[in-house]
């Protein structure tokens, strides 16, 4: 069910009026960033369906800074390693990536969306998934607006 429900999310067309979005690149090098936390979410978790999964959460050194200060500069980068798991001999181990998701703030750049530009890419590939910016990202993160727009805090 999972493959079918991440698939409903990544298909439709994206609304001109986020166009700008299209701009956003995969995060290279993000594994050597700040660590921010890692997670398990379960399905039965409210959005299991679609984020059942180990995240491991990373932030550039700008995007570090915003975790610790509440403000998150333009070049700030979050990406969101996203993947499946297995409970192997009573433990739960990584198996495949599902995808790498990314959030770049640029308040010019990414105006339409609040300041932060999306993107999730397939598994192993730079190959992009996000092709209706608003229904698959900012509806989602605009209910965190007091959060910046994101759902991650910094481990303690």
């Amino acid at each position: 069910m999972k493959k079918i429900v991440l698939i409903g999310l990544v298909s439709g067309v994206m609304g001109s009026a986020f166009a700008d979005n299209v701009n956003v690149d995969f995060p290279q090098g993000y594994k050597d960033w700040k660590h921010i936390k890692t997670m398990l979410i379960k399905p039965e978790h409210p959005m299991g369906d679609v984020f059942h999964g180990i995240h491991h959460i990373y932030a550039n050194e700008k995007a570090y800074n915003g975790y610790k200060t509440g403000k998150f500069e333009d070049g700030s980068v979050i990406a969101l390693d996203f993947l499946n798991y297995a409970d192997i001999n009573a433990s739960i181990s990584e198996t495949s990536r599902i995808y790498v998701a990314t959030m770049v703030k640029n308040e010019k750049k990414y105006k339409t969306t609040h300041g932060w530009g999306y993107e999730a890419f397939k598994g192993n590939s730079e190959e992009k998934l996000v092709t209706n910016v608003y229904n698959m990202c900012v509806k989602c993160h605009e209910p965190q607006e007091k959060n910046n727009y994101i759902f991650s805090t910094i481990r303690k």
